[in-house]
């Protein structure tokens, strides 16, 4: 349903937001007592539950019986409960509840008064009407409300109906402003009769000092009167302006000739124009003229037209000027090497030029039928540019160099980086100016240097690996594990801590090598020193110190703690056979242990 322009609360006067008869009648209370009508409904101890049980009553039955809505309102001002009527006010009743009544009023003026309203019934006990504008949401309405007080049991409470008037409130308005506007056009007519019956002789003197030509003819275009005005503009006297025709004066219009306008006034036409007229003059050439034309009436029939011509020489040649600017400004945007767009300020595109027009695969026709710039950006990105375009458009600064997906008309995209400046006219964004440039090659070439740079610290934290760890069992080399060791003596000796060395050495390993060959050896190698490496701490360090002797670096660690490191160590690798791809070997290792301690 679409919204109405429905009145303001202070759009009328107190006569008609509140009855006048509001406050008459007697000082009694005028209380509505439901106790008769509720006394089958109370429960035998003599509680009730207004929310959840009202509806069960006959007074609650009569209350969603009613056609329009309804509300209960406690002491608070909070809404109770709302009949189903209430549904017609574009809301739910369960998110009427709990609501403060004057919370539903359109505006903190409103809200005031129903809430002092509301307040007085509650003290008075009279019931009060008032009217005012109700907001639910998106919905909107003049309302008629009308408060009285109730009492169910022991509670004090406000029922409030509420009658949609917007239609009547509606119309009261047009009324308003149609009674209004014909009392002025009365007066403006009556002064205008007024004054021009008082003001022949300075309408004849304001005619022939005019500075713009003032002139009258007949409906053949014969002139009849003109002023001084001829003289200055078009060189013509006054006498020999009056032995023309119009059309004899005129050399091209558009389309609103003499035999035109007076064939426009002669079918009713009161003013034809402005419209605009090249005429011939007798010293200055060619004169452009501004003309307005209204009808001479005399007993309803026109007998003559009043135009009056303005010298618009001046502003034609600066129109020229600026059109000439303009194609100026296309041919050298052609020149660019970039795509460069202009915008209006609704964001559609009004000029392009060739290098726009070949990226894009749009023609010129194209874009002048009105193509938003949002289509020609992917779908991804249009939201960001909706508030780049948004904060530009507003006179907002916003970042240059954005990155977008452009859009190409056969649906293919590339990415662009667009630079956008505003046009200025009259201290107000008349549009924009907006230059892409093409930044394929760039991400192309970005996306190789990654790559590379990618492949090239693989290789150098392969060959790191390769110049610090052993091949064969995988566990750092001689060199690693020394360097490794001379730093945590370091640093056990700068932070006064126990540093743990365990060296381990296969038992007779030459016998393996003899038995079962150099592969099954290596193998074994390692098959140990993975075993090992996994029985440590992340922080300690495993390296291969010899032949098949290997060394383990325990920072932390003193001599107890290095000594049960090193029998974990011998009972794994002792009792449990180590499988390798060359079978399963049983080996037994000496260990030895040195602490800082």
């Amino acid at each position: 349903m679409a919204k109405s322009k429905l009145p303001d609360f202070n759009d009328f006067d107190d006569s008609q937001a509140v009855p006048r008869n509001l406050f008459s009648g007697s000082v009694g209370t005028e209380t509505i007592e439901l106790d008769n009508l509720l006394t089958k409904d109370l429960t035998t101890s003599g509680s009730f539950d207004i929310r959840g049980e009202i509806w069960a009553t006959t007074f609650g039955k009569v209350m969603q019986a009613l056609p329009i809505p309804a509300m209960l309102l406690d002491k608070s001002h909070k809404v109770v409960v709302a009949n189903q009527g209430c549904r017609k006010l574009g809301t739910d009743t369960n998110q009427l509840e709990d609501r403060l009544f004057h919370d539903l009023m359109a505006d903190g003026v409103t809200a005031k008064k129903v809430r002092n309203l509301v307040a007085e019934v509650l003290k008075i006990r009279k019931p009060r009407v008032a009217e005012g504008l109700m907001s639910f949401g998106d919905h909107r309405i003049w309302g008629r409300l009308t408060f009285r007080s109730i009492r169910i049991t022991d509670k004090r409470m406000i029922l409030v109906l509420v009658e949609d008037l917007s239609l009547e409130k509606k119309q009261l308005l047009v009324n308003q402003k149609h009674n209004e506007e014909l009392k002025r056009e009365i007066a403006r007519r009556t002064h205008i009769e007024n004054e021009l019956r008082e003001s022949e002789a300075k309408y004849r003197e304001l005619f022939e000092n005019a500075s713009d030509i003032v002139f009258t003819h007949d409906l053949m275009g014969n002139f009849r009167s003109v002023n001084g005005a001829v003289t200055r503009i078009l060189g013509y006297e006054p006498s020999e302006f009056l032995k023309m025709r119009l059309d004899d004066l005129v050399v091209r219009d558009n389309g609103n000739g003499a035999n035109e306008v007076c064939s426009k006034i002669s079918r009713g036409a009161q003013r034809v124009g402005p419209y605009e007229m090249l005429v011939q003059s007798k010293n200055r050439g060619l004169v452009w003229v501004e003309v307005s034309s209204r009808a001479i009436m005399e007993n309803g029939t026109c007998v003559a037209v009043h135009s009056i011509a303005r010298d618009i020489s001046d502003r034609k040649l600066a129109e020229e000027v600026l059109r000439e600017s303009e194609r100026r400004f296309r041919d050298l945007a052609d020149l660019l090497p970039q795509p460069l767009f202009e915008l209006n300020h609704r964001g559609y595109v009004t000029f392009a030029n060739r290098q726009a027009l070949a990226a894009f695969g749009y023609a010129q026709k194209e874009l002048e039928t009105g193509v938003s710039v949002l289509r020609l950006i992917s779908p991804d990105d249009r939201s960001k540019l909706r508030t780049t375009l948004s904060n530009l458009l507003s006179g907002q600064e916003a970042p240059q160099g954005q990155e977008f997906g452009a859009l190409r008309r056969d649906g293919s995209t590339f990415p662009v980086l667009v630079y956008s400046g505003p046009i200025w006219r009259q201290q107000t964004v008349a549009g924009l100016v907006c230059v892409t440039l093409d930044i394929t090659d760039r991400k192309r070439a970005d996306a190789e240097r990654e790559k590379l740079i990618a492949e090239l610290t693989q290789t150098r934290d392969a060959l790191r690996f390769k110049a610090t760890h052993d091949e064969l069992s995988g566990v750092r080399n001689r060199g690693a594990i020394m360097e490794t060791l001379h730093q945590e003596l370091a640093r056990s000796r700068r932070e006064a801590r126990p540093l743990g060395v365990i060296i381990a050495d296969i038992d007779r390993f030459k016998e393996v090598n003899d038995e079962h060959g150099h592969l099954a050896g290596d193998a074994l190698l390692r098959g140990v020193a993975q075993r090992i490496a996994s029985l440590m701490r992340e922080y300690d360090s495993v390296g291969r110190y010899g032949g098949d002797e290997f060394l383990v670096i325990l920072p932390g660690c003193d001599l107890d703690n290095c000594r049960h490191a090193a029998e974990r160590l011998r009972m794994s690798l002792c009792s449990d056979a180590i499988p390798t791809s060359e079978g399963t070997f049983k080996c037994t290792m000496s260990f030895g242990v040195a602490t800082t301690d």
